[in-house]
């Protein structure tokens, strides 16, 4: 279950707090998994996620890797690519107790 917090300090920025097991997945999945939960904190509005928008923590963005490697036997230069062409960036600080956490920027 993901947490979702909306600051609306500067801008609007909604951040989800993941679980370990959010983050497994291809990148199109991640980022359907994002709309789906950013939907149920929208009342169910889906919205259209800007995947250049996106930061995620070290976290997220390893496990995405070991996903991308094992499952779709990517090399690491193909999954360089593919989060420089794609994103998200990978560029959150980690929290201790919450490591797996994106944002994504409205």
């Amino acid at each position: 279950m993901a947490t979702i917090v909306v600051s609306k300090e500067v801008i609007d920025m909604i951040t989800i707090v993941l679980s370990k097991e959010d983050c497994y997945l291809s990148l199109p999945d991640f980022y359907e998994m994002l709309a789906y939960k950013v939907s149920k904190h929208n009342g169910g509005s889906r919205p259209t996620i800007d995947c250049r928008k996106i930061r995620i923590t070290k976290s997220v963005y390893d496990e995405l890797k070991r996903c991308l490697k094992e499952t779709y036997n990517m090399t690491p230069l193909e999954i360089t690519s593919l989060f420089l062409i794609y994103g998200p960036k990978p560029d959150l600080p980690e929290q201790e107790n919450t490591p797996y956490i994106a944002t994504w920027e409205e």
